[in-house]
């Protein structure tokens, strides 16, 4: 069955593992510019995808854990200054 806007159930599925592999991979990487290219491609699915791919529930824990990453990335920033 194809929504009005192309979409796929199946797409959805294969997004949301997608998605999930790519939130499992960001939780263990350190490197800048590695995160930079994960974060871009959750975007692009989520985009390509468009509504109905997340729950409410999702959307506020990865807002949560986006602000966390975001804040302890300032916090190596901040260390590396003071050395």
């Amino acid at each position: 069955m194809k929504t009005k806007t192309g979409v796929t159930p199946q797409l959805h599925v294969l997004a949301k593992e997608f998605n999930e592999n790519l939130y499992n991979a960001m939780a263990n990487e350190t490197e800048t510019d590695t995160l930079i290219s994960q974060v871009a491609a959750f975007k692009d699915i989520i985009d390509e995808v468009g509504p109905g791919l997340m729950t409410p529930e999702e959307v506020a824990h990865i807002g949560e854990k986006s602000v966390s990453m975001v804040d302890k990335s300032l916090e190596r920033i901040e260390e590396n200054n003071k050395t």
